[in-house]
């Protein structure tokens, strides 16, 4: 039996980043300093037009070329694992992916990652520009 695999991409939007905000307060930061300084570039980042307008642009990008990249991923991975996930990609200046961050790192998210950094999106507005891809898995 084949679960259907929704993928809902979520970015924090201006409007959003309030409710990272609250959160953060209530859960906290991650405990991985790496996802940790991720987190706070992205709430950074949602902060400003150009940060909004480029995660809108990513949106539009990740979806269709990830959906089934997710779907071949899931397919091989443990059951355990098939959850929502988040990833965090830091961009260079020319649009590749330069870092993928993992939360959690399972087998799903590691199948995701291996491709994801080796691809590249439309230029963000600068150099080590962060964004979160959160990916909710439905069966």
């Amino acid at each position: 039996m084949t679960a259907k695999i929704f993928c809902s991409i979520i970015f924090l939007s201006f409007f959003a980043a309030a409710a990272l905000i609250s959160a953060v307060a209530q859960e906290g930061l991650s405990s991985d300093p790496e996802i940790r300084k991720a987190q706070i570039e992205v709430y950074r980042e949602m902060h400003t037009s150009e940060g909004r307008d480029y995660d809108a642009k990513i949106g539009k990008e990740f979806q269709p070329r990830y959906a089934p990249v997710l779907k071949s991923c899931a397919d091989a991975a443990k059951p355990e694992d098939k959850k929502t996930f988040t990833l965090y990609a830091q961009f260079e200046a020319n649009g590749r992916v330069q870092k993928v961050l993992l939360d959690p790192a399972n087998t799903l998210t590691e199948c995701m990652q291996k491709i994801l950094a080796k691809d590249a999106f439309s230029p963000p507005p600068r150099a080590d520009f962060w964004v979160q891809i959160t990916i909710e898995l439905r069966h």
